[in-house]
């Protein structure tokens, strides 16, 4: 009888081994810049929602003829983990610029767990974005009052920030000077919140002074807290954009 010899491919221990531990370094180097994805890409969301929020804030108020305020509260995480509203739409049945007891009001709130990562700026900015600039495009009074006056820095709007005129000194153009929850719109007296509101042409105002059009312009900074900053600016004529922070260039784009 005859014994066919046995030719099937196959790999060793030390073969195997030596793969695993080549995929295990491969695992180690990759995730921390895995983790850095995921948290950039929590800020963006949490970015865009704000700006979506924004957007539907003077959508609404135009298609309804009817008065709408975004609130912007304190980042807040309860006992059990779950985010606290970070936004609060507010439709204005009344029109008198203020919450009252006949008005439609809607809490908005990071997605579930992104709180823990994502928050406003001021209150999770690293050492490394204490310094961070004003873009050009944030107009809000707050931040012009600040600087005494405004001249864009840069080339073009992807200017590195915003500098001030006159007596103004360099620190007031800093974001962390300029917000309140992390937003420079108008601050609402009553409760401490900045807040902005759309009226009926979708022209944002400060709630104190309505008929001064374009005074509710400004923007909401989120931030992961190391090197990602994202802006929603609402412009003096109402459109919503949207801005990121390079820190490799230190300019807005």
């Amino acid at each position: 009888m005859t014994h066919e010899r046995d030719t099937s491919a196959g790999f060793t221990l030390i073969e195997l081994v030596t793969v695993c531990a080549i995929i295990g370094v491969l695992a180690l180097l990759a995730y921390p810049n895995m983790v850095r994805f995921k948290e950039q890409q929590q800020t963006k969301a949490g970015a865009t929602q704000m700006a979506g929020l924004l957007d539907e804030a003077r959508s609404r108020a135009t298609t309804e003829a009817t008065p709408y305020l975004v609130y912007f509260n304190e980042t807040t995480v309860d006992a059990d983990g779950r985010c606290g509203p970070a936004a609060t739409l507010v439709r204005d049945s009344d029109r008198t610029y203020s919450v009252t007891a006949g008005d439609d009001v809607r809490d908005v709130a990071l997605p579930e767990g992104g709180c823990e990562r994502v928050k406003q700026y001021g209150a999770a900015a690293s050492a490394s974005l204490g310094g961070l600039l004003l873009p050009v495009e944030d107009l809000s009074t707050r931040a012009l009052e600040l600087l005494g006056g405004v001249s864009s820095s840069g080339s073009g709007s992807s200017g590195s920030g915003i500098s001030g005129s006159g007596s103004a000194s360099a620190s007031v153009t800093k974001v962390a000077d300029a917000v309140v929850n992390g937003a420079t719109f108008p601050i609402d007296p009553a409760s401490g919140r900045p807040v902005v509101a759309f009226s009926e042409r979708g022209i944002p105002v400060d709630p104190e002074n309505p008929t001064n059009w374009g005074s509710g312009a400004g923007a909401i900074y989120i931030t992961d807290g190391r090197s990602t900053v994202y802006a929603a600016l609402v412009q003096p004529l109402g459109s919503v954009q949207l801005r990121v922070y390079d820190h490799v260039t230190g300019a807005w784009r």
